[in-house]
């Protein structure tokens, strides 16, 4: 693998000698240098532990903007439920409230027992914004429709909320007044209090993640539609789920706010929903005969659902190298369990006599058709010439260094495929030692747009999640895309302007515009064989044009990453201060390479 890079550079060194001259080639190099050698010492600080939490805490943290105290009056009701294994954690709670400079504010404390409910009163007397209620229930019950602040929060006992938290969430609801639902990145913090670990970095409001991890749980959600969500007594997590359906705007505000105390068992939500809840939430969003799968060992939750399973095209453009087109078609044929898809293959100028043999063999197939397009090669214009010959109501455009591992694979996308708020579906693809390929793209990353979680094993768990979650991304690879052929027409086709590179991207972030959603489940597991087929050669124009197209994105930041995650590496791992920035980064790539 070094060898490839080390050979890549020097054949991209001497490309731009000849196009561009001999001191640009070595200017270009040195940034490159200087760029390689940036990423490798924050891999270094990774691996040493040179860089942790409380390095970001105190470098990136506390050099945030301050927020300003909001003009408006916003109402807070929080709830808390008093721990049964140490009450006295609820008066670390009720602290921190009292610590917060905003001051419109209430909490209502529920205790388990008497005895513990008289010392807390007695501890906060004379402190007329807490209430107090005797509930010796596990899981107290609450009815929303009696209280009368306009923004509910529900906190465990020993939760911890930072400092100006409430200011923020009120100046952020003044500045957005339309928002029903507001939510913070998290940590943990160890029982004494003293030590905060392990960060939890969401994206903005991402509907697929939450069928994998309840990132609401520390949430604020507007009281009267939290109300209207809560119907006929509907339990708190049914509640939650109702009132992200039914929320007009869902607002995340990239910045730690809640603490929540290591050991404590949760008293209103746990880490994920209960897969009943899930069941419930995707039948009232249309879908039918819904089902969990779900694996206490690995933590991974997945759905399935009965739909018409349309017939699928899986449309491969291919030229030469059949070894890698053989492994492909043939593992399509042989472990596909889905029953109604094409494989429509694309001949563009072909030498070889093994090529041509090979296709004389897959002609008896009546699954397979063999069209020839001679044109110069654009990816971009032969997808959508294909496209043209196809019979299937779902288009899955898929490389020819894939190979199929899983009977299962194309039923899950095509599954996803078939919800009418998806518009594209990506899956995950390994290397052949199992390391992530592919879990979806990160506009910004490393330059234009990367793999996230490149390179880390199967099941990875870190800063921003797991790797086996449902998400959704700006963007997913075209090496393995579906789509409905409705919406690509929809939304025109690929843009072929782009002959080579950047239209997959380009691609999703229409679909996006037009109303979609780009979805990435794990539960399609592929083997990529990347860069078998050709080379990372760029063309020079498609840099220039992606360039122009995705600088306002960048400069405003992925909506699905977050902001407090570095854009230098593909693991995802803190920010520092000091890392060039995402747009800076952009414009000496656009002024090196095209």
């Amino acid at each position: 693998m070094k060898l490839a890079l080390w050979s890549s550079e020097a054949g991209l060194f001497f490309q731009q000698i000849k196009q561009q001259g001999f001191f640009h080639a070595i200017k270009a190099a040195l940034w490159r240098f200087r760029l390689a050698l940036s990423k490798q010492y924050i891999h270094l600080q990774d691996q040493l532990g040179w860089y942790r939490y409380a390095d970001w805490i105190r470098e990136c943290e506390t050099i945030q903007e301050e927020i300003p105290e909001p003009g408006s009056s916003q109402h807070f009701l929080f709830l808390i439920a008093s721990s049964a294994y140490n009450p006295s954690f609820v008066i670390d709670t009720l602290a921190s409230l009292l610590a917060q400079s905003y001051p419109h504010w209430e909490a209502c404390v529920y205790v388990a027992d008497s005895k513990t409910l008289d010392s807390l009163v007695n501890s906060f007397k004379g402190e007329t914004r807490i209430h107090w209620s005797l509930s010796p229930e596990v899981l107290p019950q609450i009815k929303p429709d009696e209280f009368t602040a306009d923004w509910l929060g529900f906190l465990n006992s020993g939760d911890i909320l930072s400092s100006h938290a409430l200011s923020v969430f009120a100046s952020r609801l003044e500045a957005q007044p339309d928002g029903t639902i507001l939510y913070s990145d998290t940590d943990k913090v160890s029982l004494d209090g003293l030590t905060r670990h392990d960060p939890c970095f969401w994206p903005d409001w991402s509907p697929e993640l939450l069928l994998s991890v309840n990132y609401l749980s520390r949430a604020l959600f507007h009281r009267q539609e939290f109300v209207n969500a809560a119907v006929n007594g509907a339990p708190l997590e049914s509640a939650i789920l109702r009132c992200a359906e039914m929320a007009s705007q869902i607002i995340h505000i990239p910045q730690v706010l809640c603490h929540i105390r290591d050991g404590q068992t949760p008293a209103w939500f746990g880490d994920s929903f209960l897969p009943e809840n899930l069941i419930g939430h995707l039948e009232r969003c249309g879908l039918k005969d819904v089902t969990y799968q779900g694996s206490s060992s690995t933590g991974t939750s997945q759905f399935s659902w009965s739909y018409p399973q349309p017939m699928v095209s899986i449309i491969i453009l291919t030229r030469d190298r059949v070894r890698l087109l053989k492994r492909c078609i043939d593992s399509i044929l042989a472990m596909t369990q889905y029953p109604q898809y094409e494989i429509i293959l694309v001949e563009n100028h072909s030498q070889e006599h093994e090529t041509f043999t090979y296709y004389e063999h897959l002609k008896s197939n009546p699954k397979v058709k063999i069209f020839t397009h001679d044109p110069v090669f654009n990816y971009s214009a032969f997808n959508n010439w294909a496209v043209q010959h196809v019979r299937g109501h779902i288009l899955l455009f898929l490389n020819n260094d894939i190979e199929c591992i899983d009977p299962g694979w194309l039923d899950e996308m095509a599954r996803w495929s078939s919800r009418l708020d998806v518009g594209i579906v990506g899956a995950k693809l390994l290397h052949p030692d199992h390391s992530i390929q592919h879990a979806g793209l990160v506009v910004g990353l490393e330059g234009h747009a990367n793999h996230i979680y490149a390179g880390c094993p199967e099941g990875y768990r870190g800063y921003f999640g797991s790797v086996d979650w449902y998400r959704d991304y700006s963007a997913i690879t075209g090496a393995c895309m579906m789509m409905r052929k409705a919406v690509f027409e929809q939304i025109g086709g690929f843009d072929e302007s782009y002959s080579l590179a950047f239209n997959d991207i380009e691609l999703c972030l229409r679909a996006i515009q037009a109303g979609y959603r780009v979805v990435y489940t794990p539960f399609a597991r592929l083997i990529h064989y990347e860069g078998a087929t050709r080379s990372t050669y760029k063309p020079p124009s498609d840099i220039q044009l992606a360039s122009q197209r995705l600088k306002p994105l960048i400069e405003r930041g992925d909506p699905f990453y977050n902001p407090n995650l570095s854009l230098m590496r593909r693991i995802p791992t803190l920010s520092r201060r000091g890392e060039i920035s995402p747009v800076k980064k952009l414009d000496l790539i656009t002024e090196y390479f095209s």
